[in-house]
């Protein structure tokens, strides 16, 4: 549960966005396998692209670098380098169909692998642990598909009160308590990313089960904060640009609080306008957000 509770908390979130993708992506052929791959490339191409407009006009700006930044291959650097998850994503949903021909078996044995061998490089390079974590958790969340949805419903219920117990007695321990403790770093540990995978799926399930308005406000606030987060990079570039051209003074840490809710604000409004208006490629390709939404665990 390390992710869960230290700074490394986003590998986590970035994985069990991979899990769920395999998870709850349909497979309906190869027709639909490019309508996925294109659902990730373009609001990753849009996006990437406003960076490099905002930065066109910067020393460091080439139409090489520009071109090799705008995404769609996952051995180059994105401008809005917040979503290189997205292009990884669209490859993998691509070979969905072949993916699922594959045995379960043989699948659960080649994430074993991955996770393994991927890790052990870890020191010598940083791209193949995060691959191999990448694929890894995407291949575990198609085998969760082979499974009846309520049996992966009542798992992750029920983990919900083992995790709990579990955390009351790790964090009330003297020695985790005591003022020279530090929580390990579990940056690139695929098994403290899925203790946190589960974990976080294990009380998602419990809300759902017992607070079912709480669940439904979150999922409309979904799309909204995928919005803030790939906003804030061209955002904070703009500003900086503005703040370097104009002496503005730049943001004190305190006003990020403050900053987050209003931008928050903002991305919601302009999601409600889209939707109301019946914007669907605006919603797919800014918001990352079908209008047909995806299944809960219900």
């Amino acid at each position: 549960m390390g992710p869960v509770f230290d700074a490394s908390a986003p590998c986590t979130a970035v994985l069990l966005f991979f899990f769920l993708s395999g998870w709850l992506q349909p497979v309906r052929g190869k027709v639909l396998a490019w309508k996925q791959f294109l659902f990730f490339i373009i609001p990753l191409i849009i996006w990437n692209l406003v960076q490099i407009i905002i930065t066109w006009n910067s020393a460091s700006f080439t139409i090489t670098k520009a071109i090799t930044e705008l995404g769609g291959l996952p051995t180059f650097h994105n401008a809005n380098y917040v979503l290189w998850f997205l292009d990884e994503l669209a490859w993998y949903s691509l070979f969905l169909p072949l993916i699922h021909r594959i045995p379960v078996k043989l699948r659960i044995t080649f994430v074993i692998f991955a996770l393994w061998a991927g890790n052990l490089y870890w020191p010598q390079s940083w791209y193949i642990p995060k691959c191999a974590n990448s694929i890894s958790f995407f291949i575990l969340g198609t085998i969760c598909q082979s499974l009846k949805r309520e049996q992966v419903r009542n798992f992750f219920f029920h983990c919900s009160w083992l995790i709990t117990l579990v955390a009351l007695a790790y964090f009330s321990h003297p020695l985790i308590t005591s003022d020279t403790f530090e929580l390990p770093n579990a940056s690139h540990s695929p098994l403290y990313s899925i203790a946190g995978c589960i974990c976080i799926l294990s009380y998602g399930a419990t809300i759902e089960r017992f607070l079912p308005w709480l669940a439904r406000l979150l999922s409309s606030v979904a799309p909204a904060i995928f919005f803030m987060y790939a906003a804030h990079i061209p955002a904070f570039t703009l500003y900086s640009i503005m703040a370097t051209r104009w002496h503005i003074p730049s943001l004190p840490p305190q006003i990020f609080p403050v900053y987050s809710v209003i931008f928050m604000g903002i991305a919601f409004i302009i999601f409600k306008l889209a939707q109301r208006s019946r914007c669907h490629s605006l919603l797919a390709w800014v918001f990352l957000y079908k209008s047909k939404q995806a299944p809960s665990l219900h």
